[in-house]
């Protein structure tokens, strides 16, 4: 069993799938016939499954009966089985090592044990660690291989350690039959419930590279609309309370834009529009045109930052605490003032000669 930490799926375990417990089986039995097996963690008895005419002590957390509950020696136990969970359910103790010495603790010496572990059982360990001192105690006899995907809906390195069974080769690799293979591949394409849903398996490759490209402005307008929406909705909150953005953030408050006129149109492309001649601007009597006039003061040390009226913002209270001033001695002096402001000579020389 996997702990819910190593699952894609929002599952509580995983259990050994059948195909490797038979072939596990067979690999037991072809070296040794046992009368009585222990399985401390057997989930659904996949491990045990295809053993036939032999006794099984069986315990299960989830069924009512905790291992660790069992103090009394195992005498008979000539077998164990095992595929513990990794991690307990407060994360602290690593439930491999902890399954193993128990097992240990109550069967005879010299069972024969096969265990599904993960690989940092073996080979995470600190050269001052007691696990490597345990790992040391250990009589292991065999190390099978596992795919890394061997779990259903898994992804986590794991291996199968054999004690006590030197009639085994040192090393196995496990590779699933090729039904197996074509099952797992299957169960990947029932994955995508989106194709299913809207029939996008029938389209071919061009055509789906054209829907993603769609699908990609259509997302670009939809934040652009969502940015609008929240935007007004926060000047409409700050309102309701009496507050301005620049008191609330900081920062001068950035205009509402007006939403996307139109999202884009399945299977068009948007033409521009020509566009309209300009309006000549009308003048005023002292002749400058009827654009905003530039803010008054400007941060010499970043000019995009800058202010005219309203509430004092971050980069001035900025200024204030670092030379020691108050508002009225910020803007008394020439060095704040925004050179690009119309007035800047006139407001310039005002100060000066105060």
């Amino acid at each position: 069993m996997l702990h819910k930490n190593q699952l894609i799926k929002k599952t509580n375990i995983v259990y050994t799938p059948l195909h490797l417990s038979r072939w596990l089986t067979d690999l037991v039995l072809s070296v040794h016939k046992p009368s009585y097996i222990l399985d401390p963690c057997s989930g659904e008895g996949n491990l045990t499954k295809f053993f036939d005419g032999v006794k099984v002590k069986e315990f299960e957390i989830q069924n009512g009966t905790n291992f660790f509950n069992q103090h009394k020696k195992l005498p008979k136990v000539d077998l164990v089985l095992m595929n513990p969970p990794y991690v307990s359910g407060d994360r602290t103790t690593f439930m491999p090592e902890k399954f193993l010495r128990h097992v240990l603790d109550i069967v005879p010496e010299g069972t024969p044990i096969v265990a599904v572990m993960p690989f940092n059982f073996r080979l995470n360990c600190r050269k001052n660690s007691q696990r490597l001192r345990f790992l040391n105690e250990l009589n292991i006899t065999s190390v099978i291989t596992l795919p890394f995907n061997i779990f259903q809906d898994t992804l986590y390195s794991t291996e199968i350690i054999c004690l006590n069974l030197p009639q085994l080769k040192s090393h196995y690799t496990y590779i699933p039959p090729d039904s197996e293979l074509v099952t797992n591949r299957r169960k990947q394409m029932s994955s995508f419930k989106l194709i299913e849903k809207h029939k996008l398996k029938k389209m071919n490759v061009a055509d789906l590279e054209a829907l993603v490209s769609e699908i990609s402005e259509y997302i670009e307008y939809k934040k652009k609309d969502e940015a609008v929406n929240t935007r007004q909705e926060v000047q409409d909150m700050l309102s309701a309370k009496g507050l301005t953005f620049e008191e609330v953030f900081g920062v001068e408050s950035p205009k509402v834009k007006t939403k996307p006129k139109s999202k884009p149109r399945s299977g068009m492309t948007a033409t521009p529009k020509a566009k309209k001649k300009a309006t000549p601007v009308k003048k005023k009597a002292d002749g400058r045109g009827a654009a905003p006039v530039a803010p008054k003061y400007m941060n010499p040390a970043n000019p995009e930052e800058t202010w005219s009226k309203g509430g004092i913002p971050t980069w001035v209270k900025g200024i204030m605490e670092e030379k020691g001033i108050t508002i009225e001695e910020f803007k008394a002096s020439p060095d704040y003032l925004n050179p690009t402001h119309p007035n800047y000579e006139e407001f310039k020389n005002k100060l000066s000669n105060t």
